[in-house]
């Protein structure tokens, strides 16, 4: 009698106990699978190194060390104009389209200027590349990476790009010729900016009044050769030749 009573009395914390041990084992199981799609995420979310295949090969001695730095800042802007999801299924390769290189050389700077298109077909991206180094370590001309959204014609390839820039410390295509484009030699003419809030203004000082039609024509042509040489589409300024009242023989390139 006595050991049934015990049978009785323990029928209900036996069912407890396997009750508790199928519980535990449930949640064991949910713990684990949630863990297992967590890594899954991560995984899916790893973020891809931006590279330029030919970058080294051109610019000329650029060092190990200064090709990366060009190559974190695209990736950089790469990631902010991307899709989270789709930066990280891209490879992020992206190369420089060898008929858009210019180089040029500021002798009296100490300096030069490479500029370039990048496309990065596997995210439908194109930039402005503006890469200015110095010709050694001795000088004052201070070097600078900065890529920017297509603004030339060469540069537009994706029209459905909606591209931002995304660092008010990268120099603009505007700050770009406005350092340099003073520096540049042309015959019998000086060039200054002037920048306006709804117009940006290349003004020519020729050396010499009373010009035809035609000279006036080859000195703008001259310039705008110039700006496009310096990676800039000539499209995004007016021009105008200044008169002899409007010189400011303060200005050293006047």
């Amino acid at each position: 009698m006595d050991s049934e009573k015990k049978r009785q009395i323990n029928l209900p914390l036996i069912i407890f106990i396997i009750v508790q041990i199928i519980i535990i084992a449930i949640l064991t199981f949910i713990v684990s699978s949630t863990s297992k799609s967590d890594n899954i995420t991560v995984e899916t979310n790893r973020l891809p190194d931006a590279s330029i295949d030919n970058l080294r090969s051109s610019i000329p001695n650029i060092s190990a060390e200064q090709a990366k730095n060009i190559e974190l800042a695209l990736f950089a802007v790469m990631r902010e104009n991307s899709n989270t999801q789709d930066f990280a299924n891209s490879s992020a390769k992206a190369s420089i389209i060898e008929d858009t290189i210019s180089l040029v050389h500021f002798e009296n700077r100490k300096g030069n200027l490479f500029s370039a298109v990048i496309n990065a077909p596997d995210l439908n991206q194109s930039y402005d590349l503006y890469y200015g180094y110095p010709d050694d370590n001795n000088g004052d001309f201070q070097g600078f990476i900065s890529i920017l959204c297509p603004a030339r014609k060469e540069s537009k390839i994706y029209p459905n790009f909606d591209c931002k820039d995304t660092s008010s410390l990268n120099p603009s295509q505007l700050s770009i010729v406005e350092s340099f484009l003073p520096y540049m030699s042309f015959n019998y003419f000086s060039v200054s900016i002037n920048s306006q809030e709804d117009n940006t203004e290349i003004q020519i000082y020729p050396t010499q009044f009373d010009l035809d039609d035609t000279t006036k024509k080859s000195y703008i042509e001259q310039t705008k050769q110039a700006v496009n040489s310096l990676g800039v589409s000539p499209d995004l300024f007016s021009y105008r030749f200044m008169n002899f009242q409007d010189y400011d023989y303060t200005n050293p390139f006047r």
